[in-house]
């Protein structure tokens, strides 16, 4: 149907919205009437009214030793210890895994900054002390200074504040058509919030009764469905089947069926106007129940807290409790007995003597006269009380709560006579399941709620945009919707300018429905893992060395992830799995070493090349230099043989002026200048020989040259 807005309109949605609320109140008035009670009860108000009221006129005490709520304590910390978590899972060829860990990530900083772990434990707190709990979702913008929205988790603190549609038959309360969370307003502070409001029209008793109360107006927020008929074709086209509204020109029409469409309408009502109007993006009511014990009675369905089948007992308890005190605490002191007469001198003393403690007392004898006899001295008597009756019945009592509740002591910690772990966690395992329906309960809600997400994220987080994300450890990543984005590090942002994105995450492609997970949350799995692996190295310390930074990272201590991430930079490859950040830091590492070494080389290549030359240096001179020496040496020695020969030369010269005639003196001159002639080509060859061994010299730096000069 389409939405109208004028006047008549108006008053109709008015008038249909007032007639709601008065229903969804006669229906619920019983059931919250006695969920207030229980959780009166639960708090300590464990007296009715008029037995009190009489038993204080006769001034005989009410005393009140409340059992119960360390069972209602008990449950509600179980869950908190181990809440629910919703878990988005793809569920068409549209969808991928990837996509629903970012629906994961995305709720779970939803759940963050909405601290949605208040709500949770106010709905679920609120189901086992009244049989009725409520969970809220709304959108808000991001700041005053942008049109981006948000979506966040809320708590509805008093749960007699909604009414919820009676037709609803689903535990989630999915298949609800309307809602309402009303709270009632002072006058004075009505008129200043909505001072074009009507606040003088109050006339009818009906609507007085209901919206208008010792000076206080009821403001109610009003969600409700509205439809709008449409119909659905199937048909042929080309060759193909589709879907959809509409069939194009040259289509052939298969099947068809009428569909409606639904819109969440919003409305902020009193009895006599609306004071604003909206949508509500979605197709769920955003308000969802979280019910306690749930059963069908009386023709309509109720819900029960914990502690309802125990009230009787606990009254018990009470009403023992109470009676046995009052007959010690009323009980008479006891007197004191003696002959007339015997109190006379102290009497003041004697009669304080129950309420003083006197250091001694005095008594007057008395002598009978007649008989002569003395009286014995005053005697105390003792009073006849026996309350063991009555303590027995007590203990009766406390059992019979117990027996109620389905929580018996070991359940609640304390000692009993199973010896064995195993058997005392079965025993408290007992308890917990007698009570697992509060817990069971809890996460069909939380399942619903997650549903809502999942169809609001897409409408809410639309265009391009970056959306931060919380993983399951708690870590913040930041993630580009809508767009083409590359991963840097853990984050993926949008790609720049030439660089080729590697991915376009778009939620609103495929279809995604819930799951729901439960047991111990991310920090008692860390403990637990770091317990795991460390009791695993003490059977094989090689353990340490393939998961030593999985145990330090599990660790609650200070810098255990940057300890952590140090230990795997160390690591050999292999070990490291998926860990693509912790083999990016032992790249680097690598490279950084790669880098170092072969730094290391050129320094030493270069003083290597510094020794060689300068080895190569010394190695030419010495070279040089035995070869002089050697060139000495032959010098010497052709010395030596000259001066032998000129000194043979002289000798025969002399014996031939003597005795040899002319021609032989001819001969030896002869001789002697062929000597010079092989002498002097001896010297020459050697001296080319030197020249060969020292090369010409290249042109080097001063500073080398200077140092080869110097050598």
């Amino acid at each position: 149907m389409a939405y109208k807005n004028n006047k008549k309109a108006k008053d109709e949605r008015l008038a249909k919205g007032i007639e709601r609320f008065g229903i969804a109140q006669e229906n619920c008035s019983e059931e919250y009437e006695r969920g207030s009670r229980d959780n009166e009860f639960a708090l300590g108000d464990q007296w009715d009214a008029g037995v009190k009221s009489d038993r204080q006129k006769e001034k005989r005490p009410c005393l009140t030793e409340n059992r119960l709520l360390p069972y209602v304590n008990k449950v509600i910390n179980e869950i908190r210890q181990a809440r629910p978590r919703i878990n988005p899972i793809p569920v068409d060829s549209g969808a991928d895994v990837e996509t629903a860990e970012f629906y994961k990530g995305i709720i779970r900083n939803i759940e963050k900054q909405s601290d949605a772990e208040t709500a949770y434990d106010t709905a679920a707190g609120n189901a086992i002390k009244t049989g009725y709990g409520w969970l809220r979702v709304n959108t808000q913008y991001a700041d005053e200074e942008t049109f981006d929205q948000e979506i966040t988790i809320e708590r509805v603190l008093n749960p007699f504040s909604v009414l919820f549609d009676p037709s609803s038959m689903r535990l989630d309360g999915a298949d609800g058509e309307y809602v309402f969370i009303f709270e009632d307003m002072d006058k004075d502070d009505f008129e200043e919030e909505y001072p074009d409001a009507d606040t003088d029209g109050f006339s009818d008793d009906l609507i007085s009764d209901q919206w208008l109360q010792n000076d206080k107006i009821r403001v109610a927020e009003y969600y409700y469905k509205d439809y709008e008929k449409k119909t659905l074709y199937q048909f042929r086209y080309n060759g193909e089947v589709y879907t959809g509204e509409d069939i194009p020109e040259g289509g052939e029409e298969i099947d068809s069926r009428d569909v409606y469409e639904c819109t969440i309408r919003y409305m902020k009502m009193t009895g006599l106007e609306i004071l604003e109007e909206s949508e509500f993006l979605g197709k769920y009511l955003p308000i969802v129940p979280v019910i306690g014990l749930e059963t069908w009675l009386d023709g309509k369905r109720q819900c029960f807290s914990l502690i309802h089948q125990a009230k009787d007992p606990q009254r018990l308890y009470n009403y023992w409790k109470s009676t046995s005190a009052e007959i010690v605490a009323l009980q008479p002191k006891a007197p004191y007995i003696g002959a007339l007469g015997q109190f006379s001198s102290t009497p003041e003393n004697w009669r304080t003597a129950n309420n003083v403690n006197h250091a001694f007392l005095e008594y007057d004898m008395v002598v009978d006269e007649e008989t002569g006899a003395i009286a014995p001295p005053p005697q105390r008597q003792p009073y006849m009380t026996n309350t063991g009756n009555l303590m027995q019945e007590a203990l009766g009592a406390a059992q019979g709560i117990q027996e109620s509740l389905g929580m018996f002591d070991p359940s609640r910690g304390q000692i009993s006579n199973e010896v064995s772990g195993k058997a005392i966690i079965a025993r408290q395992l007992q308890g917990d399941n007698a009570n697992y329906h509060f817990m069971d309960n809890l996460s069909t809600a939380m399942k619903h709620l997650g549903r809502i997400l999942v169809g609001l994220i897409p409408l809410i987080y639309r265009g391009k945009r970056i959306v931060r994300i919380v993983g399951e450890d708690g870590q913040e990543k930041l993630v580009g919707l809508n767009q083409p984005v590359v991963k840097q590090g853990q984050n993926y942002l949008p790609a720049p300018m030439g660089v080729q994105a590697e991915k376009v995450f778009k939620l609103d492609n495929g279809k995604y429905d819930v799951d729901i997970e439960i047991g111990a949350g991310h920090a008692t799995k860390r403990q637990e893992a770091a317990n795991a692996i460390l009791e695993m190295a003490r059977a094989n310390p090689r353990t340490w060395e393939v998961a030593g930074d999985l145990f330090v990272e599990n660790l609650d201590i200070p810098n255990s992830k940057e300890i952590a991430k140090r230990i795997r930079a160390i690591m050999p490859p292999e070990l490291l799995g998926d860990d693509v950040e912790a083999k990016r830091v032992q790249m680097l590492s690598e490279q950084l070493q790669q880098v170092s070494e072969k730094l290391q080389q050129t320094e030493m290549a270069l003083e290597l090349k510094q020794s060689d030359r300068e080895f190569e240096q010394q190695m030419k001179l010495g070279e040089l230099q035995n070869e002089n020496q050697r060139v000495r040496n032959e010098t010497m020695k052709a010395e030596a043989q000259y001066k032998e020969a000129m000194a043979k030369i002289e000798k025969l010269e002399a014996e031939a002026k003597q005795a040899i005639p002319a021609e032989a003196i001819k001969d030896i001159m002869e001789a002697q200048a062929t000597a010079g002639a092989e002498l002097e080509e001896t010297v020459e060859m050697l001296m080319g020989r030197v020249n060969e061994l020292i090369p010409e010299r290249e042109e080097e730096p001063t500073g080398e040259a200077e140092n080869t000069s110097e050598q």
